[in-house]
């Protein structure tokens, strides 16, 4: 009876707590967490199965001993992922060989935000197309939540596996912030504390089904002080000083791959994202109201001018900074600050990738 009435109690609380926050929120448009995608306009009538199929995809992975996780393959009408882990890049594929073009990175080359048909590589392979390229066939290697590190090493073992690439396109940067903030350890992977603590316990533990519990229950979120904007792990202080490592770590990674693409013969670009801390462009309200982090966007400028400083002179016209790609946009552009945008500006990134892989490629 004691455990009954608590329950009862507790499921109470939970349901005023989210009513009532259900009733605050309900005016804005668009406003969620920092790290957590909103979605497209929910009046689209694709909206409701894109969104239920999408959760899935993303949450359906297999643990990876190079990358941390690697997903298994899922099929659903608008998010589709191959036998290889691929997200499937809808497009015409020329009979015979052709040149093969991987695209790295983390959930925004991925598709986070899009179906598969406005995907950045999809649209890629339409942009390519157009331009008079016949013979490339467009992979998507990236990853929801990877660094440039976990994508150097999927280039790696894609290299490892026989893959000869014509050339190899990074998009990436957001990511390797986001994990400095949130651990405060420059080069770690996302959630890599819990997954290490796992791991030491010798696998699954008691505790584990009542963590999962608590976790879905919003009233404990919210009084840890997890979801609120609260800082993860990382201090204010310890911040300042992670920009010059991520920085550095980024770079170097980028040298590594284009020093094997002069060996192996193909072409490489690194491509820092355009995010919402860094953009220049007029903000709609629904920009204005994206939530953020406790100097989050302050350490995304710090660490972006500091690849700006120290990716061209390195890396030459290989990188390339698109954080003003989007200063001319009037509409609604960004919609969270990890760098996830609208399917719209998927197409305005994809034709600047085409752009450069067409000088590169030629036709």
């Amino acid at each position: 009876m004691i455990v009954g009435l608590a329950l009862a109690l507790m499921v109470g609380l939970e349901l005023a707590y989210r009513a009532q926050g259900a009733l605050r929120r309900r005016p804005v448009s668009v406003a969620h967490l920092p790290g957590v995608p909103a979605a497209p306009p929910s009046s689209a009538a694709w909206y409701a199965e894109w969104k239920r199929e999408q959760d899935d995809a993303v949450n359906h992975t297999r643990w990876d001993p190079y990358r941390g996780w690697w997903p298994r393959p899922y099929a659903s009408r608008y998010v589709n992922v191959d036998s290889l882990g691929r997200r499937v890049t809808p497009q015409s594929v020329p009979l015979g060989a052709p040149r093969r073009v991987l695209l790295l990175g983390g959930s925004t080359m991925w598709g986070y935000t899009a179906r598969d048909s406005f995907t950045i590589p999809a649209l890629v392979a339409s942009a390519l197309l157009r331009g008079g390229v016949h013979d490339i066939e467009i992979v998507n290697l990236a990853q929801p939540a990877f660094t440039s590190t976990q994508a150097a090493i999927t280039l790696l073992l894609e290299l490892r596996r026989g893959e000869r690439p014509a050339a190899v396109v990074f998009l990436d940067g957001g990511n390797d912030v986001a994990t400095a903030y949130q651990s405060g350890v420059p080069g770690a992977v996302f959630n890599e504390g819990r997954a290490a603590e796992r791991w030491e316990r010798g696998g699954r533990t008691p505790g584990d089904g009542l963590r999962a519990l608590a976790s879905h229950l919003t009233i404990l979120t919210r009084l840890s002080g997890r979801g609120t904007g609260s800082s993860p792990a990382a201090s204010d202080s310890a911040r300042k000083h992670l920009c010059g490592a991520v920085a550095e770590q980024y770079v170097q990674n980028a040298q590594s791959i284009q020093a094997i693409g002069r060996d192996r013969g193909f072409v490489t670009l690194f491509l820092w994202q355009p995010l919402l801390a860094t953009t220049k462009k007029q903000t709609t309200p629904a920009e204005d109201s994206i939530a953020d982090f406790p100097g989050y966007g302050v350490m995304l400028q710090r660490c972006s001018a500091l690849v700006d400083s120290l990716a061209p002179p390195r890396l030459g016209g290989d990188f390339a900074q698109l954080a003003g790609l989007f200063d001319e946009e009037r509409g609604t552009v960004f919609l969270d600050n990890a760098g996830h945008v609208t399917e719209q500006a998927n197409g305005i990134v994809a034709e600047r990738i085409a752009t450069l892989l067409l000088d590169r490629l030629g036709r």
